[in-house]
């Protein structure tokens, strides 16, 4: 097994945001309600349509990785997620890895991802960690 390196794994995640933040903002324009606040007038999601898109976007990663190892992202980058002994990942590791999003994301935008990454042996995240994955070359 020959590990993703941090580029790849760096230009999957922003190829994977791309979609996240484009579906986002279609599904927000779509069923969002307009509210006005001090900040003006702006679109919201609550309630069950707030619920369905969390559970669109996390599915966006959960799904394809549980079946196939792969999010749009590391399909074009030709990598995918594995567990550290080398064996497809099931729902569950998807899952685990992809609840610690937020961690890497928040709150300056990849700076955690990518420490955290280049201090593993592994080049894992925290959901890596976590789940026991590894992302490597498909």
């Amino acid at each position: 097994m020959v590990l993703a390196t941090v580029k790849q794994r760096i230009l999957s995640s922003l190829i994977d945001t791309a979609i996240i933040v484009t579906t986002f903002c279609l599904y927000v324009s779509y069923f969002g309600n307009y509210v006005e606040d001090e900040d003006g007038l702006h679109k919201q999601v609550t309630g069950f349509a707030a619920l369905l898109l969390f559970i669109i976007l996390l599915g966006y990663f959960v799904i394809p990785e549980s079946l196939t190892g792969k999010s749009l992202g590391k399909a074009v980058l030709k990598i995918k997620v594995v567990k550290q002994d080398g064996d497809n990942i099931t729902f569950s590791n998807s899952l685990v890895r992809h609840l610690f999003d937020i961690i890497d994301w928040l709150p300056f935008c990849f700076i955690v991802y990518i420490i955290i990454m280049k201090r593993t042996e592994y080049n894992q995240r925290v959901g890596d960690i976590v789940a026991k994955t590894i992302v490597i070359q498909s």
